[in-house]
């Protein structure tokens, strides 16, 4: 699935006569192919191919009841994603025609940055399926000057970081099928070493010291001891300790704080808004104007 829709993003570039080094032009061309119909004709198959818009999918879009709603993989099968696996793919096209994009954050999703012909910082929101400027993150009312400085939001990730979140991705999955054991730790810790500020990697690790140590709790409870015998526990404390730095870290040093679910619903209602005053398609033209330069 992923190599057809390349072979159509490949046509639509020859189709257009993209040059290989023009990236805003190449940028402008895999949104076109995740955001509009567009029919091509793919000469590996021989045929005009008519290709229809990638859709957000709201039922479920946080993973909850089923993990593999974020993935990339469900949305290349079924044509619709969410705020985590839309951006991804768009990411992962980029990677394969050398498009020099990000992936970015903010509370409880992620998009696309990059920098367009006058220097100037661009996003696509692909929930909206719409260019938007970072003011509109910031609007939300849910992002802290802290958390902005602390990089866990609206800060481009590196190629690292972003192999990284995979990871996280990854582990959380495995944590929902698997449960957690010893793979979870090293698998955030990995995810931590190479993405320090990897809000993921840090849930996780606060998570899994959390569940240790009330694992130890509901020990010292089968076993009648008291918490004498608790503090007395040079162990248990460490894991204490550890669990305690781990939540210290992400609330503090990383400013985090959950966003409800009904301010995300109000966000998604304010994205569709936007979309509805159609102010993004000015800035599409916008771009598309400096292609012409």
């Amino acid at each position: 699935m992923f190599q057809n829709s390349k072979q159509i993003i490949s046509s639509l570039l020859k189709k257009e006569r993209i040059s290989p080094t023009d990236n805003l032009a190449k940028i402008m061309t895999i949104y076109k192919f995740m955001a509009d119909t567009t029919k091509v004709f793919v000469s590996s198959k021989e045929k005009v191919i008519v290709s229809k818009p990638m859709l957000y999918d709201f039922e479920d879009y946080g993973g909850k009841k089923d993990i593999t709603k974020v993935f990339v993989s469900k949305l290349l099968r079924t044509g619709t994603g969410q705020c985590m696996s839309l951006p991804m793919l768009y990411y992962l096209f980029a990677k394969e025609f050398k498009v020099d994009v990000n992936l970015a954050f903010a509370p409880e999703h992620s998009y696309i940055t990059f920098k367009d012909n006058l220097g100037k910082t661009q996003n696509i929101e692909l929930t909206g399926r719409m260019f938007t400027t970072t003011d509109f993150y910031w609007q939300t009312g849910f992002i802290k000057s802290e958390q902005a400085k602390s990089g866990i939001y609206l800060r481009p990730l590196s190629e690292k970081e972003t192999i990284a979140h995979l990871l996280t991705t990854l582990t959380i999955s495995y944590v929902r099928t698997m449960g957690t054991d010893e793979r979870v730790l090293e698998m955030a810790l990995t995810a931590q070493k190479h993405a320090p500020n990897d809000l993921a990697a840090n849930m996780i690790l606060a998570g899994y010291s959390r569940d240790l140590y009330n694992h130890i709790l509901r020990q010292y409870d089968v076993y009648n001891l008291g918490e004498d015998e608790l503090l007395a526990d040079g162990k248990a404390q460490a894991v204490n300790k550890s669990m305690n730095l781990a939540f210290d870290h992400l609330m503090k040093d990383l400013g985090y704080a959950k966003m409800p679910d009904w301010a995300y619903q109000e966000w998604l209602k304010g994205v569709n808004e936007l979309a509805a005053r159609k102010q993004h398609v000015v800035r599409r033209r916008q771009l598309e104007q400096q292609l012409n330069k």
